[in-house]
């Protein structure tokens, strides 16, 4: 009998290197996990359509929790339409609170929707790269707009050369009951600054995916490397982190490991 009912794992840094692609170890873990009935979850900052994407990508798709736990969904697959089983967006007065704060500090978000979608306004702080990536997903209209709509799940700058007035914007944020997630970024590099509803983790989504599946009081093994993975790292019963990850995240690792492109994350099969 396995020693864990849930596995739930970060992906880019994670399960997946920056180029989202997956150890040969890894996938076979994966498949073993699979094979022994244990569920696996994933849990990232990353929105839904980015998510599909890197499932599409990598070969892998899991029951998802988005945009670092604002939005959780099973995705479409042969046999089963898309199930969504959680969102938590922000109420509107909490909205705009956040975009007065950032813009009050010199930057302007750009916000993500529960479809995947993103406002991105004209005159956002947000990276050119960063920009590029949204492709179609791209709304060109003010973060305000969206707020409007009360479907807004994430606010973020990401890849700035500058982390001027970032800083300044977590402190303001975290005042108010927001939840951010300021860090180095690795994959556009600069500095990222991110915000999701007050009350919002991914451990909160994990929670809502238990409840979905009707698993209760399961043993939880987690796999995080980020600063928005220390909720979930605490709330798990074996947590593992990633070698040359979040210091906060490390330190609540019952165990770090070995990189995703050293195949760190089959570590997971010692607990079955």
């Amino acid at each position: 009998m396995s020693e864990i009912d849930l596995v739930v794992t970060d992906l880019d840094g994670t399960l997946w290197d920056h180029n989202v692609e997956v150890h040969p170890g890894s996938r076979a873990a994966v498949a073993t996990l699979a094979e022994r009935g244990v569920p696996v979850l994933a849990a990232t900052g990353r929105r839904k359509v980015s998510t599909l994407r890197g499932f599409d990508r990598s070969g892998l798709t899991f029951p998802a929790v988005t945009v670092n736990g604002a939005f959780g969904f099973v995705p479409e697959t042969a046999d089963v339409a898309e199930h969504e089983f959680h969102r938590a967006p922000f109420d509107l007065e909490t909205a705009m609170a956040v975009l007065d704060t950032y813009r009050s500090c010199g930057h302007i978000p750009v916000a993500y929707n529960i479809d995947g979608t993103a406002h991105v306004s004209a005159d956002t702080t947000t990276s050119q790269r960063h920009i590029e990536s949204f492709t179609s997903d791209a709304i060109y209209a003010p973060p305000e707009e969206a707020a409007r709509l009360g479907e807004i799940v994430g606010f973020a700058v990401v890849g700035v050369d500058d982390e001027a007035g970032l800083d300044e914007v977590g402190v303001a944020l975290r005042a108010i009951g927001v939840a951010t997630d300021p860090y180095r970024e690795s994959i556009y590099g600069g500095w990222s600054m991110s915000a999701q509803p007050p009350g919002v983790s991914k451990w909160l989504g994990v929670q809502r995916y238990c409840e979905f599946i009707g698993l209760a009081n399961p043993r939880v093994l987690a796999l995080g490397d980020g600063g928005n993975d220390v909720e979930l790292l605490d709330g798990a019963d074996i947590a593992l982190g990633i070698d040359g990850g979040d210091s906060e995240a490390l330190a609540l690792a019952d165990r770090i490991i070995a990189p995703p492109e050293a195949g760190g994350w089959a570590t997971v099969l010692e607990y079955l």
